[in-house]
């Protein structure tokens, strides 16, 4: 029943059917008799940890940049690192030849705990509204994916010291230019050897889609994972403001795109979500705790070129 359940909310949640279909009576008769008990709403909570987990490949941004994987409880979160030590030389006939090998590193990774708490009225679970059900799993995977997008973002920036890496920063005045994103991919493809991604806030990676050379995405990739196109060879993932109101600051920066090389490191997943839920006697309401472990390390600086906008 839960995979219907979600496939059903799912559906009412992109308005491919309305509140007077069959299957809504159904899931709001099923819901009612959920809520109304203890065990009914560690269920609901299990029902809408399993869907934010399964939504993650469209929630999660790091897989169009890194090498993702999941690691299930018990496995050893290890990645192992590949490393080009085969060398040629030129020897005198029948002297000896240095012996080379490709070797490996292993990368060991630290996750963090990615946590969201959706709330709603319990009366309204109670009375069967698939609509608070379906803001519920709209309003998880919004704040997923801006926690992500922000750490993301907050992580390319460790990365990059303007100080230190003065080359790998691309400087436009007034405006993003066409000439400085060709630059930069030219640099990232050239010191990794891979393809390069364009990384930056939707309100300048839009300015692209104006550039000779721009070609689009067909629209089922866009609606699957945010992509708005192709430069250059280079794809273009643009994303939304994320704002943090106890800073007071938007998360991603408005005057810098980041063009890094694809794969540019590792990211990954682990275990399963953990769930639990409460009921508050202060406003009536209930949330449910969804927690998943996440992390994500760079490995290949030299993958990171930064265009600013003075």
């Amino acid at each position: 029943m839960a995979k219907t359940f979600l496939e059903i909310a799912e559906a009412y949640k992109n308005r491919q059917i309305d509140s007077n279909d069959k299957d809504i009576k159904n899931i709001e008769e099923y819901l009612m008799e959920l809520a109304s008990t203890e065990d009914g709403r560690n269920e609901i909570a299990e029902i809408i940890g399993v869907y934010l987990q399964d939504s993650m490949n469209t929630i999660d941004i790091a897989p169009m940049i890194t090498d993702s994987k999941h690691f299930n409880l018990g496995d050893r979160p290890e990645f192992r690192l590949k490393k080009k030590g085969i060398k040629a030389y030129w020897i005198a006939p029948n002297s000896t030849t240095p012996k080379t090998r490709n070797y490996q590193e292993t990368l060991s990774m630290d996750f963090e705990t990615l946590s969201v708490r959706p709330e709603c009225l319990l009366d309204e679970l109670k009375a069967g509204r698939v609509s608070s059900l379906a803001e519920l799993l709209a309003d998880g995977q919004e704040a997923l994916r801006n926690a992500i997008v922000a750490k993301i973002f907050t992580i390319l920036g460790q990365v990059y010291n303007e100080t230190n890496n003065a080359e790998y920063l691309t400087v436009c005045t007034t405006k993003l230019e066409k000439s400085a994103i060709e630059e930069a991919i030219d640099k990232v493809t050239y010191r990794t050897g891979k393809k390069a991604v364009i990384l930056g806030d939707k309100l300048l990676t839009n300015q692209i889609m104006g550039f000779e050379g721009y070609t689009n995405e067909a629209n089922e990739e866009i609606r699957k994972n945010g992509t708005l196109g192709y430069f250059r060879g280079a794809r273009i993932v643009g994303v939304n403001d994320v704002y943090d109101e106890a800073l007071g600051k938007s998360l991603v920066p408005k005057n810098r795109l980041f063009i890094v090389s694809d794969k540019i490191g590792y990211s990954a997943t682990h275990g399963d979500v953990k769930t639990g839920q409460e009921n508050s006697i202060e406003d009536w309401s209930w949330n449910a705790r969804i927690d998943m472990e996440w992390g994500i390390a760079i490995t290949n600086p030299k993958g990171i070129q930064v265009i600013e906008v003075k």
